[in-house]
């Protein structure tokens, strides 16, 4: 007969042995994500707060950047394994034969109403359209990035070239200052900042809206989105889908609770309550796999105003994540 000990050592081996089985299926993926700033990304920090990524086993290292290029050039590099910019450096990189493959269709825009980006000028400005700002100076936030894209588009409707007008680059929170100071007659920006300069000094009204020239003649186009190596999607497809997954969660917990949507604006990005309440909530109602419908609009809108080559299809960028 075994005695007391000999049967102790026994069990505390064998369960020694059953957790050293468990533990990998208890560990998390990592996954490292870079993104800059906007309301495109509060879904994020929400997934992160409520345990969505650690549900879906996957832990997400957040990486801030400053702008969509800053971000394609993260995920080129491989010191970041998801991007989140705007389609246009996506699609730029692709056209420049970066490995990139989009999966994921985050905010779209659909005329008349749903506008993530504008072109917008102060209240006391005598520019009533995209014709006045000939001469003028027009203050973006990067070069190839969608600001850049509905310039040249909406100039192109008005008649006018890129060159007719003098661009300033500086990050979307710089562009109020800048405007009080006179360094810029027009900004193209995003929310939450659009709201904040509407409501601040400069009270600002918009002369184009839409990243994409025409949306009165277009369905939903996706402003902005998610995308990875095409060698990295396809060996680590599960992490992808995980990461989809509780995006998706998160918004439909913020769609039941905009307060909670409310408090990132006034947490993270320090907006006033007034300008953080004037936002219309920028949260997806709906799965988040990139369609192809959302994407061919911008290629073309790219082709046409000569930021890529050549014409694109929608499918040959996009990553079909496994149902």
């Amino acid at each position: 007969m075994k005695s007391i000990y000999q049967r102790s050592l026994q069990l505390g081996v064998t369960a020694a042995a059953i957790f050293a089985i468990a533990a990998p299926a208890l560990a998390q993926t990592k996954v490292k994500v870079a993104y800059l700033r906007t309301l495109g990304i509060v879904h994020v920090w929400q997934a992160e707060k409520m345990g969505a990524f650690k549900k879906e086993g996957i832990e997400v290292e957040q990486i801030t950047l400053n702008n969509g290029p800053a971000v394609a050039s993260a995920i080129a590099s491989g010191s970041a394994d998801i991007g989140f910019a705007a389609a246009t450096p996506m699609i730029t990189a692709i056209s420049r034969n970066q490995p990139f493959k989009v999966f994921i269709t985050n905010n779209t825009e659909k005329h008349p109403s749903q506008w993530v980006e504008s072109i917008v000028v102060a209240g006391t400005s005598p520019a009533k359209s995209m014709a006045d700002l000939k001469g003028k100076t027009v203050i973006i936030n990067a070069v190839g990035a969608a600001c850049e894209l509905q310039l040249r588009g909406n100039l192109m409707l008005a008649g006018l070239k890129y060159e007719d007008i003098k661009t300033v680059i500086l990050p979307f929170p710089q562009h109020a200052a800048a405007m009080e100071r006179g360094d810029g007659d027009a900004s193209c920006n995003v929310e939450p900042f659009l709201s904040f300069m509407k409501l601040g000094k400069l009270k600002t009204r918009s002369i184009a809206d839409g990243m994409v020239a025409g949306m009165d003649k277009l369905g939903e186009v996706v402003i902005d989105g998610y995308f990875a190596r095409s060698d990295w999607l396809a060996k680590d497809s599960k992490p992808a889908a995980a990461f989809k997954r509780a995006l998706e969660a998160a918004d439909a917990h913020l769609l039941k609770n905009i307060g909670e949507y409310r408090a990132w604006l006034t947490g993270e990005f320090k907006l006033p309550p007034d300008v953080a309440n004037a936002i219309v909530p920028l949260i997806n109602n709906r799965k988040l796999d990139a369609k192809a419908e959302q994407w061919q609009p911008v290629l073309d809108s790219m082709a046409k105003t000569g930021m890529i080559e050549k014409p694109m299809k929608a499918a040959d960028i996009i990553f079909a994540m496994p149902q």
